[in-house]
């Protein structure tokens, strides 16, 4: 019984004995732990930091790249326009020579036919008749089909017989006092003026009333 209290005692002062040690290994472990866990937080935070920053990144990205598409679609749509434009250009440009180039020809066919005579286009056995008649419908067709050409691409034809002259859009041939006729005004029409959009393609050539005071 001696012999086992002896121990008992002994145990129990090494106990005693390695309290402090015991002590301080659990101060230094909880210390670590500590450590562990600030040292983790620290790297949460800087991890939170740097995603945060991306995010921030990421967003100014987005907002520029939709600025730069933004001035590309608008870059773009000038080029459309300034394209558009070129090619409206080129079109009136073209029209317009065209209708001047056919002009002469629309003045000189009202000559030719008032050159024949009614009684010529009289239908007979006779094979010139024959050949004047087709020869004249020809040329009435031709007329028709320029004159359909030009209203087709904006061309419209002036007579402005009667109206106030205006030297922007009439060429004054001659003037002469008419009684009865407003002074200034047109008093006819020796070539017809051609428009094109409401712009002067010729200008009428006219006769002008003359004012006598």
């Amino acid at each position: 019984m001696l012999g086992l209290r002896t121990v008992f005692g002994q145990a129990t002062r090494v106990s005693r004995q390695s309290r402090p040690a015991l002590s301080i290994a659990r101060r230094g472990y909880a210390e670590k732990k500590e450590e562990e866990v600030k040292e983790t937080a620290e790297k949460s935070d800087d991890a939170l930091s740097a995603a945060k920053k991306a995010t921030e990144e990421a967003v100014e990205a987005q907002k520029q790249l939709q600025k730069d598409l933004q001035y590309a679609a608008a870059d773009f749509a000038n080029l459309q326009r300034i394209g558009q434009r070129e090619k409206d250009l080129a079109l009136e440009k073209g029209v317009m020579k065209f209708a001047k180039s056919i002009l002469p020809t629309l003045d000189i066919l009202p000559l030719a036919l008032k050159s024949v005579p009614e009684e010529s286009l009289t239908p007979n056995e006779s094979a010139d008749r024959k050949n004047l008649i087709i020869l004249h419908e020809g040329l009435v067709m031709l007329q028709s089909n320029l004159q359909k050409a030009l209203k087709e691409n904006d061309v419209e034809p002036v007579d402005p017989t009667g109206e106030p002259f205006n030297p922007d859009h009439h060429e004054a041939l001659y003037q002469a006092p008419i009684p009865g006729k407003e002074p200034g005004s047109v008093l006819e029409c020796s070539k017809l003026g051609y428009s094109y959009k409401g712009r002067v393609l010729r200008a009428a050539q006219v006769g002008v009333v003359q004012d006598t005071n």
